[in-house]
């Protein structure tokens, strides 16, 4: 189960259709990536320390002291007692607050984890838990597979519903997506139809609007059947 504080509550509302703004999410997605990205070089300077890592050291240790190979050596090994110290101090920090739930020390623990945890969440299970498909868009999908029954099983049609749109996929492939609706936008609701490479977009002003490109759906399904 994931853990939210108040600071994950304003991120998660950016991700709402009312005020769904793409660019503070794919800023907000950037800055996780990088987050995550500096975690990981950090981690593996600790393990396995780059020349250029250990030079950077040295000089600020020792700054009067010539980086020979044997002072390399030296603070590589110094650089991974000290990285597997900083991890077992923890580990014993994290033991002493749990049998102590109630101090200060264990609730700020257990406050920076969460954050901490939160930070490095893949901003698709973020995604996932915000997203509401609409009635209008499963009438839509059930629609589409009547159609698709013509040319193959209508359980070879699957739903995928995302922020922007819901995908319209063959054999649940993303590479095979069939068509897109765009059924909860403020201008005029439409459906996307990938055909020989190429997306054509058609007004839906009600569901049986789908039926009108009935054709070009069936060309769109078959095209995918062939390729499979």
């Amino acid at each position: 189960m994931l853990r939210f504080d108040g600071a994950d509550v304003e991120r998660l509302k950016q991700f709402s259709r009312d005020i769904f703004d793409f660019q503070n999410i794919r800023t907000d997605a950037a800055e996780m990536r990088v987050f995550k990205a500096v975690k990981s070089e950090l981690q593996q300077e600790l393990e396995m320390p780059s020349e250029d890592f250990v030079r950077m050291i040295a000089a600020r240790v020792q700054p009067d002291q010539r980086v020979t190979a044997a002072v390399r050596e030296k603070f590589i090994g110094l650089i991974k007692k000290v990285g597997q110290q900083i991890l077992q101090e923890r580990a014993q920090e994290l033991l002493s607050n749990a049998s102590n739930p109630n101090s200060a020390e264990s609730i700020e623990t257990k406050e920076l984890s969460s954050n901490d945890d939160q930070l490095v969440e893949d901003e698709e299970v973020i995604i996932e838990r915000s997203i509401v498909t609409t009635v209008e868009e499963k009438e839509a999908f059930r629609l589409i597979q009547a159609i698709a029954a013509e040319v193959t099983d209508p359980e070879n049609i699957f739903m995928r519903d995302s922020l922007s749109y819901c995908a319209i996929l063959f054999t649940d492939n993303n590479r095979k997506t069939v068509a897109r609706l765009f059924l909860h936008q403020k201008r005029k609701p439409t459906i996307s139809i990938f055909s020989n490479g190429n997306e054509t977009r058609y007004p839906v002003t009600k569901l049986t609007d789908i039926l009108k490109v009935r054709e070009q759906l069936l060309e769109a399904i078959k095209q995918q059947v062939l390729s499979d």
